[in-house]
């Protein structure tokens, strides 16, 4: 019998019908059990009514949120009311931290003022006062007919209908004109928790924590531009946020270079680790510091450097 190369051609192993046979089945089985498991995940389905009463909760939630909050436990307050209050005529601008307790405001209200103040911020119009953050509505209420300052004026479109036939003028503090927002409270970013941020525009729970955890780890802030090292925040969120925020420099903490070791300096975002070697051999060289300025002696630390880090630098009771 001759060559027939075509019967040579067609001529497979054991092992590779084998092959074709599998093959073959993988192509007629895929459209089925496609078919079959999108019918048996079907039957799933949504509940709506659970995604109807989740939302409902939500909104509850987010409707509570802007009622002014309860101070935390840190300041160790007593629950906001206006019973108590002695007020006078006074300009929230010129009044000390012993006038305003005069007053009758609790010594971490009048704080968290004179910290605005102190950080360059200014009360123009009276209802400004309402936007710090603890001033209750019934404090304010109070305090309003005292204030010293003139009533913000009336934008067109800000008022209702129904206050302009009755000839009433802008809304009370808290309250809602017709297509305006509510507007935040001027927020400490030294002291204000998640909570306080969120209530921010363009602020979320992820951008809050970020923004708390970060403050933990630097040892608080010393500068309001500092959240822009807040992973994740760009020039417009930091553009819409940054008018409602100051900050009290007095609340940073400070790392004693003289008795903190590798672990404890290490953990801050500023120091890497060959600037942490670098100030632990000078104080092995050289003894103590005497003050923070004396990690400069490192060719590590020039003046962009040092800048950065000294406000959260000191050299124990030397300084």
């Amino acid at each position: 019998m001759g060559y027939t190369p075509i019967k040579d051609w067609l001529y497979f192993s054991r092992r590779e019908r084998k092959g074709i046979v599998l093959l073959i089945a993988a192509i007629v089985l895929m459209p089925i059990v496609s078919t079959l498991g999108r019918h048996l995940y079907s039957g799933a389905g949504i509940d709506s009514e659970r995604v109807k009463k989740e939302a409902a909760l939500f909104n509850e939630r987010l409707s509570q949120s802007t009622e002014t909050p309860a101070p935390p436990e840190r300041f160790g307050a007593r629950p906001l009311t206006a019973e108590g209050l002695r007020p006078r005529p006074f300009d929230p601008n010129h009044l000390s931290k012993d006038e305003w307790e005069a007053m009758g405001l609790p010594s971490y209200l009048s704080e968290i003022i004179g910290n605005y103040l102190s950080a360059g911020g200014n009360f123009r119009y009276k209802d400004d006062l309402s936007k710090i953050y603890f001033m209750s509505r019934e404090l304010y209420e109070v305090l309003e007919p005292y204030i010293l300052l003139p009533d913000r004026p009336v934008s067109v479109g800000s008022i209702s209908r129904q206050n302009v036939s009755q000839g009433k003028g802008e809304p009370r503090p808290g309250t809602m004109a017709p297509g305006s927002e509510p507007q935040p409270a001027l927020i400490d970013i030294n002291l204000a928790d998640s909570m306080a941020f969120r209530r921010l525009r363009g602020i979320g729970p992820v951008f809050a924590r970020r923004i708390v955890r970060y403050r933990e780890l630097l040892g608080g802030y010393h500068r309001i531009d500092q959240l822009m090292e807040v992973y994740g925040m760009d020039s417009i969120r930091y553009g819409q946020i940054r008018d409602y925020l100051f900050v009290s420099p007095d609340h940073v903490r400070k790392l004693d270079l003289n008795q903190a070791g590798f672990a404890e300096l290490i953990r801050h975002p500023y120091l890497d680790r060959e600037t942490v070697t670098a100030i632990l051999n000078l104080r092995r060289q050289h003894g103590p510091f005497e003050s923070a300025a004396d990690i400069r002696q490192s060719h590590l630390i020039d003046q962009a450097n040092w800048e950065r880090i000294a406000p959260y630098l000191s050299a124990g009771g030397s300084e």
